[in-house]
């Protein structure tokens, strides 16, 4: 019998060995109902996914054979989940079935059943929903509170007119920001950010200048011609970000003066990324001949995928870049691009598992054996109040 973990929208089947087909239930039937949605205060809010809790915090050791964007190993209070146990559990809450896993991570549906066991045996268990209940819960994702807000209580309630409340939960406090840099005062790096150039090599440098401006008499001038390095490069200013905010706003002046890239590389102009290595960054592709606009998105651990848009970017111009992200920290988070006002692309990706921290603009990353010359200029870094 199918049953559905809290707050989910997929369906999973009981017991290790079981290769029933999860089916979704409409609202007439006997079964559960998909519901993800939470009404407070005559307000309709989704239900998304949150941070997962200490019991699955991942580990260092990599999964050996696993495809790229499955999670890291997890720790339970029972035991430790390995790579290839927490990459079972992932895909199971999806609601693939035993042949559908044993595809996925080419190995048997017997050596399947055997994980999904042992896993039991680690949480405590003895369903597939109790299992994925444990290790990947739901959250609330709510905008617009009141200042005064200070603590909430929750509702949720089903078509069937069943309710369910929480106890008082108390709402973080974090201010929005929006932050213009213009440069005129000369400083560098300005106040409340940090200068960062790559560590290994030389000729990576970022100064003030009279010919980085755009509209006003000073700008930032961004070099790289590092030789010899053994690490990507940047030569930008960064700024840390507040924690708790679902949306960002990135923007700024940009006009490349060089740019010596190979096929599929990128520099990355603006770009918001986390201490695990996760990030979303907007810059300059390059795509046969021609250089364009385009996108790069990753998550810890993995290596940044880049989607190139139709917007071709030229050397000694100026363009205006924002990077718009939207709804982080659920599943369906968005990263918009925008180059003079207009849209050039839109890339959802899941942010459940990711928290940005820091914003670094100038040549924000750039890779190995390239160089480039950038003039950047009204860099701005902003999220909404959306308390």
């Amino acid at each position: 019998m199918a049953k559905r973990y809290p707050g989910a929208s997929r369906q999973v089947s009981d017991g290790p060995d079981s290769d029933a087909r999860p089916r979704p239930c409409s609202d007439g039937g006997t079964g559960p109902v998909e519901r993800r949605e939470l009404i407070l205060g005559g307000r309709r809010y989704r239900l998304v996914p949150v941070e997962k809790p200490l019991e699955c915090q991942a580990q260092d050791q990599p999964a050996q054979g696993a495809p790229a964007g499955l999670p890291p190993p997890a720790r339970t209070s029972t035991g430790l989940l390995t790579a290839r146990e927490l990459q079972v559990v992932v895909l199971v809450a999806e609601g693939r079935v035993n042949k559908q896993v044993a595809d996925t991570l080419r190995i048997s549906e017997w050596t399947v059943s055997t994980h999904l066991r042992r896993i039991f045996a680690k949480l405590g268990v003895d369903t597939r929903a109790a299992m994925v209940s444990r290790c990947l819960p739901y959250g609330i994702l709510v905008r617009n509170l009141g200042t005064g807000c200070d603590s909430l209580v929750t509702e949720v309630l089903d078509v069937r007119g069943n309710t369910v409340s929480s106890g008082r939960i108390a709402v973080p406090g974090s201010s929005a920001i929006d932050e213009l840099v213009d440069f005129e005062d000369r400083a560098m790096p300005p106040r409340g950010w940090t200068a960062v150039t790559t560590p290994t090599g030389s000729g990576m440098t970022v100064a003030n200048r009279a010919a980085g401006a755009h509209g006003g008499r000073r700008g930032m001038m961004a070099r790289d011609v590092s030789t010899p390095e053994t690490a990507s490069r940047r030569a930008a200013i960064e700024r840390t970000l507040p924690v708790g905010r679902s949306e960002w706003l990135g923007e700024g002046w940009f006009k490349p003066t060089r740019l010596d890239l190979g096929a599929g590389q990128g520099l990355y102009l603006l770009h918001f990324l986390s201490v695990a290595g996760a990030g979303v960054a907007a810059g300059v592709l390059r795509n046969g001949t021609t250089y364009r606009a385009g996108l790069a998105i990753g998550r810890p651990g993995a290596k940044h995928a880049s989607t190139v848009s139709g917007v071709e970017i030229t050397v000694d111009s100026w363009r205006k870049w924002s990077l718009r992200l939207r709804r982080l920290g659920t599943r369906e988070a968005t990263a918009i691009l925008e180059v003079d006002g207009s849209e050039a692309l839109r890339v959802g990706w899941d942010a459940s598992v990711v928290r940005l921290d820091t914003f670094r603009a100038g040549i924000a990353s750039a890779p190995l054996g390239t160089a480039s010359r950038l003039l950047a200029d009204e860099i701005r870094v902003a999220s909404p109040d959306d308390r």
